[in-house]
C-alpha cells in the first residue's frame, strides 16, 4: 500500500481488478496496532502506475487508528441488526476501538437465532448500546469478525463523537484500575 496526493492509496494487488466507483473497506494490523479505512475505488491518477486506487472517504484519526488497550469486562448491551431487530447481549473485553460481544441466546427462538446468524456479519453496520454505570452510551459499529457460534462478534466502533468517547475511556479506566487492585490481593486470581 502506498499513499499518493488528495487522500488515495495505491494497493499493491496484482490481478485484481475492481470497478471503479465500487465501495471498499480495508482493515490491517501493523506493529501491533489495529486500523480502519473506508473509500471508493477510483481511476489510475494521471501519471501513476496502472494499479488499484483507493480514496479514502472514512477514516478514524485518519489512516491509522490505535485501538487502545482491550479489558475484560461484561457490561449489558443491546445490538440492534440491521433489520432493526433488538438482541440482549454482553460484552466480553471492550477497548476505545471497539467491543467483543456475545448475543445472550437463551433469550431469543429458533427463527430469531437464525435472523441473527444472518445479518450479524463481517462487513455489516450495527448499533450497539451499552450500559455503563453512568447510563446508555450508543455506538454505530461494524462487524469485523465472528466467532463459530451465532452472535459471537467483534465489533469496531466508527463515528464515535467525543462526549461518548470520553465516557467510554472513562468506563474503560475504572474497569483497568479494579483489575489491577483485583490482582494485587493476596489469593486474587
Amino acid at each position: 500500500m502506498t499513499r499518493h496526493p488528495g487522500d488515495l492509496l495505491g494497493l499493491d494487488l496484482p490481478g485484481v481488478r475492481v470497478a471503479p466507483g465500487s465501495i471498499a473497506e480495508i482493515q490491517w494490523t501493523q506493529n501491533g496496532r489495529g486500523a480502519y479505512i473506508a473509500g471508493t475505488i477510483v481511476d489510475t491518477p494521471m501519471g501513476a502506475v496502472r494499479g488499484l486506487y483507493l480514496r479514502v472517504d472514512e477514516s478514524v484519526t485518519n489512516i491509522q487508528r490505535r485501538l487502545g488497550v482491550r479489558v475484560e469486562v461484561q457490561i449489558p448491551v443491546v445490538i440492534t441488526l440491521p433489520s432493526g431487530r433488538m438482541v440482549p447481549a454482553h460484552t466480553e473485553d471492550l477497548s476505545v476501538g471497539g467491543a467483543h460481544v456475545s448475543v445472550d441466546l437463551s433469550q431469543i427462538d429458533g427463527p430469531a437465532i437464525r435472523q441473527l446468524a444472518e445479518e450479524l456479519v463481517v462487513g455489516e453496520h450495527v448499533v450497539a448500546e451499552c450500559g455503563f454505570p453512568d447510563g446508555l452510551a450508543r455506538f454505530s459499529a461494524l462487524v469485523a469478525d465472528v466467532g463459530h457460534e451465532p452472535g459471537d462478534a467483534r465489533l469496531r466502533f466508527v463515528d464515535i463523537d467525543t462526549g461518548t468517547e470520553e465516557r467510554l475511556t472513562s468506563f474503560l479506566a475504572g474497569a483497568q484500575r479494579k483489575a489491577a487492585a483485583r490482582k494485587r490481593k493476596p489469593g486474587a486470581g
